[in-house]
């Protein structure tokens, strides 16, 4: 039997054990009531399991995510907190992977593995955790509004999710899956925040946001955008709040900005120096039936033979969204759901016209939004969206009906809680022996390409013999010491000779000899974007160093005393609760009991 009938299998027993053990409990403990939120957790587990497979998986990118994470924590190790060159990628002439990849995942895996994981078992880790941090996320938000049952019927039609499910076991996009942990807390917090003015909340609303940054800052970006509406939204509709109220946010924001400067300062004003205009230049849109139907296994497998994703809204949804139209037009809500209803479908819409290719117009006019690149990311939204309208259907639907729905809502992705297959013989010592090559061969990040290599064959495909090459002359040279931003060669000049650094110019390689800064040509058309230089007859201790630039250390900056404020206010916050605590302390305790001290 071939791997994806077994894990079919193995999913079916799953679900099957489940039910069994709920079963089992109401009949032991009758009088009893589960706990929602245990069993939204329990039911989170099963498409897990397939993830305690040994191995890789065949398709996604798992494998290239490996890669990115091994190079990030090897340069963590060297000593660079914040990594910004994967100087061991693309045959080791490295690139500047880091100063445009979305950091966050990787420093969970970091932490994962230096904890004693493999880094494969690390980022099955982080999907893991991903997805059970969404559902509980998307609960705690819907409970803050709507109960108990009603959170409990949105955190499953968000795990559930086709495009969640297709995210975490066929595209394995990492960044995407800590998007769909953090969105829901995101709103959480600037709900909470906009209902009740805390110190605490703001700094949890600051801290979600702060995260969502560096996790997608595509995604994030959208994200503020609907924030912003849903906080005008809850002002209009709860009378006591004001408009005025959302300028409360524009503090969280800001610090989360300041917080985040690290990552987005640099992906601004550094992609100049990249081909990022020319790989995010065009819009890919979904078709219109795409969004409704999967082609494959009568339309409930959401990967095609040959790796092709399906991206629909999920039926179950669509007879939701249906559904709460209908209850809409029979004006069966009370005026506070109807609102939350109308809010909400209105919100929908507008993503399936943007998803679309009618909206390409929009996508033009608006360049930043260019970055997105695909519009099928937006079904996060969607999924985000749809499950709310879930839960407010859930308060109007007698709750064996919405139940059943659910029941519906998670089988209807079974065949779809495993990546097709996994390889058992690829562990953590194969990928390491592949990593240099690894770019070429897929791990390659288009966006942070050098503009001055080939737009059109950007990556090495030949790990040089030596990483320092004497192109003219004659020259002895002994390599001292190696790391990924700094690259250390003692050099002995016969007569004047032009040598070759194996490495990809970005700014701000230097190269100096005997301290001083050498001039640099990476513009050669022979070596395009390779880093060559002179040098007369001598000896020459040579270091090859990625300094900072203006922009990478001002952003650094902004990080840090923006971490300080907040620590501040943090330990201003501790010490007015610790001198509130023992004032009342002193109140309660009898003036004898005092003098004992």
């Amino acid at each position: 039997m071939s791997d994806p009938y077994k894990m079919v299998i193995i999913s079916i027993l799953a679900f099957l054990t489940l039910v069994i053990g709920v079963l089992a409990y109401k009949y032991i403990y009758p009088k009893k009531n589960i706990s929602l939120f245990i069993l939204l957790i329990l039911i989170s587990l099963l498409p897990l399991v397939s993830l305690l497979r040994i191995g890789s998986y065949e398709s996604g990118d798992l494998t290239q995510n490996v890669f990115k994470s091994m190079e990030f924590y090897n340069s963590i190790q060297q000593g660079n907190l914040i990594p910004r060159w994967a100087g061991n990628l693309n045959a080791t002439y490295g690139y500047p992977l880091f100063v445009f990849v979305y950091p966050l995942p990787f420093y969970v895996v970091f932490f994962f593995h230096f904890i004693g994981f493999s880094f494969i078992s690390s980022i099955k880790l982080l999907i893991a955790s991903s997805f059970i941090l969404s559902g509980v996320g998307m609960y705690f938000f819907v409970k803050e509004e709507f109960g108990k049952f009603s959170a409990f019927v949105s955190g499953i039609f968000y795990l559930f999710a086709p495009y969640h499910l297709v995210d975490m076991h066929f595209r394995v996009s990492i960044g995407e899956l800590a998007s769909f942990a953090l969105l829901p807390f995101s709103f959480l917090f600037v709900h909470k925040l906009l209902i009740k003015k805390s110190s605490i909340i703001f700094i949890l609303a600051v801290i979600s946001l702060f995260l969502l940054f560096l996790a997608n800052p595509a995604i994030s970006f959208i994200c503020i955008i609907l924030i912003a509406i849903y906080a005008i939204f809850i002002c209009i509709q709860k009378k006591e709040r004001k408009i005025i109220d959302v300028i409360y946010l524009i503090p969280a924001l800001l610090f989360s900005l300041g917080l985040s400067a690290f990552y987005w300062m640099p992906v601004i004003f550094e992609s100049k120096f990249t081909h990022q205009a020319i790989y995010v230049s065009q819009i890919s849109f979904v078709k219109f039936q795409e969004l409704l139907y999967s082609s494959w296994r009568y339309g409930f497998l959401f990967q095609g033979p040959k790796g092709e994703l399906s991206f629909l809204i999920g039926y179950v949804q669509i007879l939701v969204i249906a559904l709460c139209i209908y209850l809409l037009i029979k004006n069966q809500f009370t005026k506070i759901r109807k609102s939350n209803v109308m809010f909400y479908l209105i919100l929908l819409l507008s993503l399936f016209f943007l998803l679309l290719p009618i909206s390409s117009f929009v996508w033009d006019k608006i360049s930043i939004l260019k970055n997105f690149q695909f519009t099928y990311r937006l079904l996060l939204f969607v999924s985000f969206i749809t499950a709310v309208l879930a839960g407010i259907l859930a308060t109007k639907i007698n709750k064996k009906i919405i139940l059943f729905i659910c029941l519906l809502a998670i089988l209807q992705t079974i065949l779809n809680w495993g990546n097709r297959r996994t390889i058992p013989q690829i562990n953590d010592s194969v990928l390491s022996s592949q990593l240099p090559m690894s770019t070429s061969a897929g791990e390659g990040f288009q966006p942070a390409a050098p503009k001055w290599i080939d737009p059109d064959n950007p990556w090495q495909k030949n790990i040089p013999n030596n990483h320092l090459e004497v192109l003219r002359g004659k020259a002895e040279i002994t390599e001292l010491e190696r790391i990924s931003t700094r690259h250390e060669y003692r050099v002995n000049v016969s007569y004047i000779s032009n040598f070759k650094e194996n490495t990809l110019y970005f700014p701000n390689w230097q190269v100096t000899a005997n301290n001083k800064i050498l001039p640099i040509n990476f513009t050669d058309p022979k070596y395009p974007g390779v880093i060559t230089f002179q040098l007369e007859p001598g000896s020459y201790k040579i270091i090859v160093e990625f300094k900072n630039t203006i922009v990478r250390n001002s952003s650094n900056t902004l990080s840090g005393v923006s971490f300080l404020i907040l620590f501040l206010y943090l330990l201003s916050i501790l010490i007015r609760k610790v001198n509130f605590f023992s004032k009342v302390l002193n109140k309660l305790l009898p003036s004898s009991s005092k003098s004992h001290f």
